[in-house]
């Protein structure tokens, strides 16, 4: 702070100067007041002087002491007015400076407060900073952590790697599980998301849709927060949550995920990342076929199969999976021919990208199965059916609905080379895996329901056939639109039962039935429509309409050789009936 200097005369001087200032004015006054005359220089002599008297007063003569008194009295004023003049300045200055005093001390103050508050901000800021990087480096620790176990659990994801990698595919999932638990609040957005996508294609490796469906949904949910709106990652994650939605019987529930993932893949692809669209069309296919859609089905079947050749020349999973999911659609038009070609593709592809146990070869398995079995080769099929649940018991470590479906599939080529003795316990292991796993009305428990119906029909168990058909036509009413091919197909085999069991007017009117509804929705010939028609064909002919039903039945076998081969098991149904019905009636004996 800069030292105010203060200037104070003593009280002598002050004396000294007033009298000197009084004497000065009080001669320069008396000057003033002579004539030029009168005034003579100060060097003049004497006699000069003299010469030229000055002029006195007349009326009075001035006496050095009344000069000095007057003097004196004019000193004092004049002294008394500095004195007071000097006081007033000193007050000021003395005012002055404790102003800026007091204006020093508050600003010294008011800096000391901002320097403490700056340095107590700093060590905040700094404890901050510390606590960050400390968080930051057991973050990346546990990132890390995750990571590693994330890996070893892909690489265990087949039963080759795991013997390579000295852990099994349970010790797998029970270690992501794990991962997922331990760090799931503190490892990085970005790593929870990997430990969600990773342990929930494991599950759907092993089967396990029903478990892995909310961990891609929570994985949709994170991504959302740490990828932009339009990312690979999010479209990948909506996707496999559509998928395994859909695979646990949630089609309804997975099909905004697949809207969005397609149309996040459809952007991508035009900006040149066509990868995802494969997986978004096929899952988008997927999800429309098991609400029913065909056509919406195959338009984005075809399309994905299309793409995936464009895309991935050499054998690829995405593609495997697009040929899968359109072998389904085939499947479920009743082109079986088509069905049957489509999973051997699937099939070779997938033993060429995964030696041993695997859930997808599985997969490709039981859909040639099935397709064989329905195209008349069930003795083909048979070893295919063996093998494929031989290798789904090795991977489901605990009941599966891929197991139910492998058990299912063996039983249905047992019955069709006719040992119904045999598949009636694998269907009844089938229907009561799929009540324990999906619970209440569900679509796969209602197939369970009328494939059991059909081996008890065959051991001429017909009034428990007929009951086990009535309850899957009741479900799939619960579960689909009233018009569905779901309904149709459940209409058609109660038909058949009631025909054989002697009720003929519900057989016609339930055959009837399905007939009309899968003529207003299926493509104009298909095998499902051909086989309603047979049935709608020998119901007329029980009551007694031969004309029509001969007619019917020559349209429904033309359409059925059309599609596929007689010696397929549908054909062969169809021309038994056909015979049947125009088979000359036995002569009357007499």
């Amino acid at each position: 702070m800069t030292e105010t200097r203060r200037w104070v005369l003593p009280a002598t001087a002050v004396a000294a100067l007033c009298i000197g200032v009084s004497a000065g004015w009080w001669l320069g006054s008396r000057e003033s007041h002579q004539t030029p005359d009168q005034r003579q220089p100060a060097d003049a002599p004497i006699d000069e002087r003299e010469r030229h008297p000055v002029d006195e007063p007349s009326a009075q003569t001035i006496s050095p002491l009344n000069i000095d008194a007057g003097a004196t009295a004019m000193d004092t004023a004049a002294m008394s007015a500095l004195q007071k003049n000097a006081e007033d300045a000193l007050a000021r200055a003395n005012s002055a400076a404790a102003d800026a005093a007091r204006i020093a001390a508050e600003r010294e103050a008011t800096l000391t407060a901002t320097l403490e508050a700056a340095r107590s901000e700093h060590a905040e800021a700094m404890a901050t900073i510390r606590a960050e990087a400390a968080n930051a480096k057991a973050r990346q620790a546990v990132d890390q952590r995750v990571r590693e176990i994330i890996e070893s659990a892909l690489l265990s994801s087949s039963s080759s790697d795991a013997l390579r990698h000295g852990t099994t595919v349970v010790e797998a999932l029970h270690a992501a599980r794990a991962a997922l638990a331990a760090n799931a609040d503190n490892a990085s957005p970005t790593v929870r998301f990997e430990l969600h996508m990773a342990l929930g294609a494991l599950l759907m490796g092993n089967g396990a849709a029903k478990e892995a469906a909310p961990l891609f949904v929570e994985a949709v949910e994170i991504a959302r927060g740490v990828h932009p709106a339009g990312s690979v990652q999010l479209a990948r994650a909506a996707e496999q949550a559509a998928e395994a939605l859909c695979a646990s019987g949630r089609p309804a529930d997975a099909l905004p995920l697949a809207t969005e993932a397609l149309a996040i893949a459809r952007d991508l692809a035009a900006r040149g990342t066509r990868e995802p669209l494969v997986d978004a069309l096929t899952t988008s296919g997927a999800v429309a076929l098991a609400l029913g859609k065909q056509s919406d089905a195959e338009v984005l079947l075809r399309e994905g199969v299309a793409v995936a050749a464009e895309i991935h020349v050499q054998p690829h999973a995405a593609r495997a999976l697009a040929i899968n999911e359109l072998a389904q659609l085939s499947e479920d038009q009743g082109n079986w021919s088509e069905a049957a070609t489509l999973h051997q593709q699937a099939l070779d592809m997938r033993r060429t990208l995964r030696s041993g146990d695997h859930a997808d070869t599985a997969q490709s398995l039981r859909g040639l199965v099935t397709s064989l079995a329905c195209v008349g080769r069930q003795a083909d099929a048979e070893p295919l059916a063996r093998e494929a649940l031989a290798m789904q018991m090795r991977l489901s470590h605990e009941p599966t609905l891929d197991l139910a479906e492998a058990q299912s599939d063996l039983a249905g080529v047992l019955r069709a080379l006719g040992r119904p003795e045999d598949s009636e316990p694998l269907f009844e292991q089938a229907l009561y895996l799929r009540q324990q796993l999906l619970g209440g009305d569900h679509v796969d428990v209602a197939h369970s329901l009328r494939n059991l119906a059909w081996t008890k029909h065959a051991l001429q168990k017909d009034a428990q056939a007929h009951a086990l058909l009535q309850r899957a036509l009741e479900m799939h009413q619960r579960l689909s639109p009233s018009r569905s091919p779901a309904v149709a197909a459940a209409l058609t085999d109660l038909a058949w039962i009631e025909h054989d069991i002697g009720e003929s007017e519900s057989a016609l009117r339930h055959a009837a039935a399905a007939e009309a509804m899968l003529a207003s929705f299926t493509p104009a010939e298909s095998t499902a429509r051909a086989v309603a028609m047979a049935m709608h064909a020998r119901a007329l002919k029980a009551v007694g309409q031969d004309a029509e039903a001969a007619t019917l039945i020559e349209e429904a076998a033309s359409m059925a050789l059309a599609l596929e081969p007689a010696t397929a098991s549908h054909a062969a149904a169809i021309l038994k009936v056909k015979a049947e019905i125009l088979a000359p009636a036995p002569a009357s004996t007499k």
